[in-house]
Formats: C-alpha cells, structure tokens, sequence
C-alpha cells in the first residue's frame, strides 16, 4: 500500500493553486467534510479542519511551508483526521457561513464526537500548529499570532478581501483582491438589471466566488426574490483557471454599489465593491 492511501485527509473540491499544492504533497488529498468527520468518530480521533480559497496567501504559504515539516505530516498521518474545505466551492461556502469563518485560513480542531473544541485564524508554522493541536496545552485563540500578526499582516486574511491592492482593484495574478467596504445611508439609486448584458465597465457588488458555474446559480436561485432579478453570474479568467464571480447588479458608480450592498445585508447577505472592466469581452 502506498504513503497516499495510508493517509486519512478528506478534502472539499479543491482547484486551482490548492489542487497545485495538494498534488505536490502527498499528506493532503480527498473527498468530503462530512466523511471526515465520519471516519474521526470512528477512529475516536479529533478533526482538523483548515478553511481555504485558492486566492489566499496565507494559506499557500501553509501548503508550502508548515504542512511539508515531516513531524506535521506525522502527527495528521497517525492520529487525527485531516479535512480542508475550499470557500469558493458551494459546500465549503455554506460550511464557512455556518461556522462564521470570517479569515483565512481558519483552523477549526473538532472533538471525535464533532464537537469544536479550539478556533485558529492565521497562518501558522509548525511549531505553533502543533501547539494548537496539543491538547495537553492550554490554547487560547489568537494568543499565538497576536505579535507576528501586528508585524506581519500578510500572516491573515479576511474573506472578503485579499492581500493586496486598493478598494476598487481588479484581481492580482493569483485572484487576490484588497476592498473594503463600507456601510452608508439608504438612498435611492438607478440601477440596471442585473441579468441584462453586463457593461463595458461597471460597479459591482462581489458576494462569492466559484469554481463551478453551477454553485454560483445555485445561490441565486435561493436568494431572496426581492434582489433575484439583479445577480448575475460573472466568468473571470485566472492565470490558475477560469472562476465564476457571484455579483449583485451593474451600478454606474460606487455609492450606487454601497446602496446595493446595504440592500443586501438587510436580506442577511454580503459582499464587497468591485469594479468590473468588461471591455475585453464586449
């Protein structure tokens, strides 16, 4: 039997960079969240749950650094179950949603019976992963990074944002995005419809982004009927492979967009500005 089959990792829907790093390590790959934390209960073992997106760099630096130390790989090999769930798939969006995963990465470490019992946001070398895994130690959440994270704010990330560049960027090469958001007072607004023919240029609210069509067209069929009519399903090219950006209607300027987007957490949903140049395929 090869190393690969002997290891117990259960991965979700992985593309792009992630499945680049996956392939280059052997200690991560396969199936589902919920078969992971099947086969912990049976192995009455704990579940490590890392939360990732194959735009973020904390989290490539983890594949690529603390995962090949041989004493992580042991310890993910021999005595835990090892899952990484993918945000930009629908299963890992819908998992990060109910469990409030608000940065990447996240680690979520679950007892054998699914109960969680430790949160970790940052990235994270070795010696402070295996620390969060102890459990022998006593481990409070963010006790370990909070000095490297005031030196260093690469070592995490918000979902909704990305390493660098300003408010309105377009995508790095890696699919990064840095755009903040801001919540103003309701205003009316002209807007177009949002299953019309994009725009040469437009403002954009981004609510998700997917590698699969499907997942993003999935969510506007559950989204609320009052905005329905005004998401769109918008194709990206990465230098990793195409990706389907989820967005909420086609505004002219920014405070058009802020207006959308406060229309939208009023419905339980969120997002931040972007701004699409459409130019390229009109």
């Amino acid at each position: 039997m090869t190393f690969s089959k002997t290891v117990t990792i259960i991965t979700i829907a992985l593309a792009g960079l992630i499945a680049q790093q996956i392939a280059a390590h052997p200690i991560l790959g396969t199936p589902h969240f919920l078969k992971a934390k099947k086969a912990a209960a049976e192995k009455d073992v704990n579940l490590l749950v890392h939360f990732t997106a194959s735009w973020s760099n904390p989290c490539s630096k983890m594949f690529g650094t603390t995962y090949r130390e041989q004493e992580v790989r042991k310890l993910l090999k021999e005595e835990m179950v090892f899952a990484l769930v993918d945000i930009d798939d629908f299963d890992g969006y819908v998992l990060a949603s109910h469990y409030n995963i608000e940065n990447l990465p996240t680690l979520v470490l679950f007892s054998p019976d699914g109960r969680i019992l430790r949160f970790q946001r940052g990235f994270l070398d070795k010696e402070e992963l295996l620390a969060f895994l102890d459990s022998d130690q006593k481990f409070e959440e963010g006790e370990v990074l909070a000095e490297k994270r005031a030196e260093d704010p690469g070592m995490m990330e918000r979902i909704n944002g990305g390493p660098s560049g300003g408010e309105d960027s377009a995508s790095s090469t890696d699919g990064s995005e840095q755009l903040t958001v801001e919540k103003p007072a309701e205003s009316p607004a002209e807007k177009p419809q949002a299953n019309s023919a994009p725009l040469r240029e437009f403002y954009s609210i981004q609510i998700g982004a997917f590698s699969e069509r499907a997942n993003a067209e999935k969510l506007i069929e559950q989204a609320d009927q009052g905005i329905r009519s005004e998401l769109l399903v918008y194709p990206e090219s990465l230098p990793t492979g195409d990706r389907y950006l989820l967005l909420g209607g086609q505004f002219d300027n920014r405070q058009q967009a802020l207006d959308f987007l406060s229309r939208l957490k009023e419905r339980g949903m969120d997002g931040f500005v972007k701004k699409i140049d459409n130019s390229a395929n009109s």
